[in-house]
């Protein structure tokens, strides 16, 4: 039985061979190419055909143009498709042969970062590779709150909780709601205010006093209304009254009641009118009302003046001496006066000399006939002034001359010149005092066509004098095909 079946498989192969090879037995053979018909050698003979035609591929190959049978060896000639990236299980991706082999190019291993929820993907191929990383979460920074409970979740929605707790609830007061200290939920509404039973008192913008209760926890004012006293009360600087809401003492310490027919010594050289006003025990008030110096006068020599008001004597002990108006110089800057009655050798002083007219170079002469200048009597000009041999610096000088002519030599403001302004034509100049400085010029270009497309920095240096800077191509801005562009140097 088994010699029957390899039998059976030896004459089944030999009939695909010569099917395959296009040919016949006692026929005819029709060359495919001239369409000839080729005379069989004879009943029984075949004729091997000579493959020709065809390409083969990496995938196929080469097909017979005579008998349409496949001959011959695989190409190694391939043709990645980099048109698209085809993934892998393996987590790679790579560039597939458009001719359809098995062939792999230009694989590489995929990226990406896995999260807590999802496998990483890569950048590439957008294929996911990999598994979820459970060490990946992102922690939202805002709280969730629940049925008491707070906790953050993760941004990646894996839906895992973290920093789980129970809320820590404040107690709620008129100023604030209940709420928890750690996700600001809030879970009651603010309380009414709780409210003194004392009253409290103070004054207003108008000076009137006022009461008021207030809230011991936030210090809201309640029920604020100025104070007023019971009927036919008197108050002033000696009596006081209560106000008939509050109980609140009501004093005004300032409505005195003043003597303005009497006056009295305050033993210091002024005088003063007295309170009338009484307190409920007859004790009169000690305010000193109106007071103002003394003038104390009188013409005699051997009695101390006296004040015309009060008829107090002058605390100093000065005595009615007559002065002349002149006084008498002395040699060390001072003065002194003397009085003018007969037999009186009385004096006053000595005072320090004013010299009229003084300056730091000018002397002025006092009323006693001393002369002298004054060393600290400068004036100084508002105006700054070029330092006198010290470059780039100025001052402000003073002003005041001797008879000869000779200045002072003080000054005040001493700094360095700001010099500001300076060009090709002309050098900088201090701002504060005009100044020239040493510093170099600076060249004020204009650009100017020349009449090639380009336009060359020119600055004009006056007296037919012209510097020349860099030449360079016009940029036309805004020009197209249709609209005309203009350059800086005015040129379109």
């Amino acid at each position: 039985m088994k010699k029957l079946i390899v039998f059976m498989l030896v004459v089944v192969l030999g009939i695909f061979c010569l099917a395959s090879c296009n040919l016949n037995f006692g026929g005819a053979i029709t060359d495919p190419e001239d369409g000839n018909t080729d005379t069989t050698p004879g009943d029984g003979d075949t004729e091997e055909c000579k493959h020709t035609g065809g390409n083969a591929t990496c995938s196929s190959l080469a097909v017979c143009s005579k008998c349409g049978a496949t001959y011959g060896e695989y190409s190694n000639t391939h043709r990645p498709d980099t048109t698209k990236w085809v993934p892998s299980l393996e987590g790679t991706h790579y560039h597939a042969c458009a001719n359809g082999c098995a062939a792999r190019f230009d694989e590489t291993a995929c990226d990406g970062t896995a999260t807590c929820k999802d496998a990483a993907q890569c950048s590439v191929c957008k294929q996911k590779h990999g598994t979820p990383d459970e060490s990946k979460h992102v922690i939202s920074e805002s709280w969730t709150s629940l049925n008491g409970v707070h906790y953050k979740t993760c941004d990646n929605g894996c839906g895992k909780q973290f920093e789980v707790g129970i809320c820590d609830r404040t107690e709620a007061t008129c100023t604030n709601a209940s709420v928890c200290s750690i996700c600001e939920k809030v879970y009651n509404n603010k309380l009414d205010c709780n409210i003194s039973d004392v009253w409290m008192r103070a004054e207003n913008e108008n000076g009137q006093i006022y009461h008021y209760r207030e809230c011991l926890d936030c210090q809201t004012k309640y029920y604020e209304a100025v104070c007023v006293a019971e009927e036919g009360a008197v108050i002033n600087c000696s009596n006081s009254a209560n106000c008939v809401e509050c109980g609140g003492e009501l004093t005004d310490a300032d409505n005195h009641n003043a003597d303005t027919e009497t006056w009295l010594s305050d033993g210091e050289g002024n005088h003063y009118n007295p309170c009338l006003n009484e307190d409920a025990d007859g004790n009169t008030c000690t305010a000193e009302l109106n007071k103002e110096a003394c003038v104390f006068t009188g013409n005699n020599c051997e009695i101390v003046k006296v004040c015309e008001k009060c008829g107090a004597e002058d605390p100093n002990g000065e005595k009615g001496h007559v002065w002349n108006e002149v006084p008498v110089a002395n040699d060390n800057g001072t003065h002194y006066y003397v009085c003018s009655k007969e037999g009186c050798e009385a004096t006053k002083g000595p005072e320090a000399c004013t010299y009229v007219g003084a300056t730091c170079m000018v002397e002025g002469e006092c009323a006693c006939g001393n002369k002298s200048k004054v060393a600290d009597a400068h004036n100084f000009a508002d105006e700054f002034t070029p330092m006198p041999g010290i470059p780039d610096s100025h001052h402000r000088a003073c002003t005041n001359v001797d008879a000869d002519g000779v200045g002072c030599t003080a000054s005040i403001d001493a700094q360095c010149c700001n010099y500001v302004g300076a060009t090709c034509k002309t050098s900088a100049a201090c701002v504060g005092c005009g100044n020239e400085g040493t510093n170099p010029r600076v060249h004020e270009f204009v650009l100017k066509y020349d009449g090639s497309y380009t336009h060359t920095e020119t600055c004009d240096h006056g007296d037919d004098e012209v510097y020349y800077g860099e030449t360079s191509a016009c940029e036309f801005v805004g020009a197209n095909c249709v609209v005309e562009g203009s350059c800086v140097c005015g040129h379109a």
